[in-house]
């Protein structure tokens, strides 16, 4: 697939003629306030993404990042990566009454060190990897696009959203995975005005997530044993080096209900989702071995005030998850296919936690200023059944952002960005009762993995963008950003990101 398959995503919302003549350092400045990030959730409603912004605005970036791990933090995720992308986004306001939106993206990279696990999209379907005790590094590829369109009547407003991701992850040396995925997406919203002021919204969306896997071994010396892992260090020992081939399968229903105000007011966001999935070992006759539900919930209430020189906003939000995964159980081999003869529910994973945001800006001539703040507990804890195996982490989290945006003379335009953040463990525990069965470097890992994500951690970024308008519709920028993430003993994790940026409206 061609890089230059993906513009067509965008060809409808860049051709419409956009109403306003602002210049496109004003635009720029509108599109970077720092209130719509703060109340992001509510343009997961398509029909109430009409509102997130008044003014045609387009985008064409292209970048590079870099993370670097001293060592892996979590080892499906390896201990470092490189990629280089480009992405387009456009927002168009298509005359009085309606909107219409669009993005298509491309990024071709490597993740670095991957340990105990050969599938991709780790944390969409653990803990049912297909993993191996050799690992490295992996080349990635990705395709995306979406669209959009909303319109808005005198009390009606509706919307919806299609996109696709597809991808491809793959190694040249053995072991020698090849990973294919998809992700489709749809959902469709609607809301209703209640009075001047507030509009009472919901939606609906649904995803559809395939993922094929096969691991080949051109040398023999080299044919190392695969592992069905089920989670927590653990493996379906009876397949152990049967397959190599695997399948995923899974669909996503959702539902949000939203309170939003158009000026000053209330707000509501409430999320309610359910993820299935399956995972089938096709070399085996399709063998069903495990399957997961996952249920979340999220909850966001609060006030902001929108002001000319002073807004600000306070929330407080809510978030809990339950996933469990069951293994099936088969009889004796019977012309090639395995009978199956139950299931037991031996994987679950459960968090719960909040916390409370607070957000405050001010604009001062042509500069604007502004404080994001948020403070919170979580508590998670993974257990297995059989053999018992269990982890518990819980504690406090804040996080302050800083960011400031100006006009800079006629032509020139920046934003600065700097974030902090803290994590710091109340409770934590790690039981792993010995599997005879399992490799002990698979042991390690679950403990490594754990001791990183347990103990404190202190996290700094800073972000610096600059763009000079080359007239009123066009203008050429530049972002560097870096960060850096420190495990007390325990390493730490640096990444940084350089993009070229051309900014438009038509």
């Amino acid at each position: 697939m061609k890089l230059t398959a993906l513009l067509p995503a965008l060809a409808v919302p860049m051709l419409i003629n956009a109403a306003g003549s602002d210049s496109i350092l004003v635009r720029m400045d509108s599109r970077s306030g720092e209130l719509r990030e703060f109340i992001g959730a509510t343009w997961q409603n398509p029909a109430l993404k009409y509102f997130s912004q008044d003014m045609a605005f387009s985008t064409i970036s292209i970048g590079y990042d870099r993370r670097n791990d001293s060592e892996a933090i979590h080892p499906e995720l390896g201990d470092g990566s490189y990629a280089c992308r480009f992405n387009a986004d456009s927002f168009i306001t298509a005359g009085d009454n309606s909107a219409v939106w669009g993005n298509a993206g491309y990024a071709t990279g490597k993740t670095l060190g991957i340990q105990w696990c050969e599938t991709s999209d780790p944390q969409l379907i653990y803990p049912y990897f297909t993993a191996d005790e050799t690992g490295g590094d992996m080349n990635d590829e990705q395709y995306s696009f979406a669209g959009g369109y909303a319109r808005s009547g005198n009390k009606i407003t509706w919307g919806a959203t299609l996109g696709y991701t597809a991808a491809h992850h793959f190694r040249n040396v053995d072991p020698r995975p090849r990973n294919v995925t998809g992700e489709l997406t749809l959902s469709a919203g609607i809301s209703l005005s209640l009075t001047a002021n507030y509009m009472a919204g919901a939606s609906l969306d649904w995803m559809k997530y395939k993922q094929s896997n096969e691991i080949k071994f051109v040398s023999e010396t080299h044919d190392l044993p695969l592992y069905q892992l089920s989670g927590l260090g653990t493996h379906y020992n009876r397949f152990a080096g049967s397959s190599k081939a695997s399948d995923f399968s899974g669909n996503r229903f959702g539902a949000t209900l939203n309170l939003y105000p158009r000026q000053s007011g209330w707000l509501i966001n409430i999320s309610l989702y359910r993820f299935t999935f399956d995972k089938t070992l096709r070399d085996l006759n399709k063998l069903p071995l495990a399957s997961v539900w996952h249920n979340s919930l999220s909850a966001e209430a609060g006030y902001r005030h929108i002001a000319d020189r002073f807004s600000y906003a306070v929330t407080a939000d809510f978030d809990a998850w339950r996933r469990h995964g069951a293994e099936n159980i088969f009889g004796d081999a019977a012309s090639g296919s395995y009978p199956q003869i139950g299931s037991l529910e031996m994987y679950a994973d459960n968090r719960y936690g909040g916390r409370l945001r607070g957000f405050a800006s001010m604009r001062h001539n042509r500069r604007t200023y502004s404080l994001t703040v948020s403070g919170g507990y979580f508590h998670r804890k993974e257990f297995y059944a059989e053999p018992v195996r269990s982890s518990v982490i819980e504690g406090v989290e804040a996080e302050a952002h800083l960011r400031v945006r100006s006009f800079l003379g006629n032509r020139w335009y920046g934003i600065a960005d700097a974030t902090c953040s803290l994590f710091s463990p109340t409770a934590t525990e790690l039981s792993l009762t010995p599997v005879s069965s399992a490799p002990e470097s698979l042991t390690q890992s679950v403990e490594r993995a754990f001791h990183c994500r347990s103990v404190t951690r202190c996290a700094t970024g800073l972000s610096l963008t600059a763009a000079r308008s080359l007239s009123e519709k066009y203008a050429l920028g530049i972002t560097l950003a870096g960060s850096l993430s420190n495990y007390s003993g325990a390493g730490r994790s640096h990444s940084y990101n350089m993009q070229i940026n051309f900014y438009f409206h038509l």
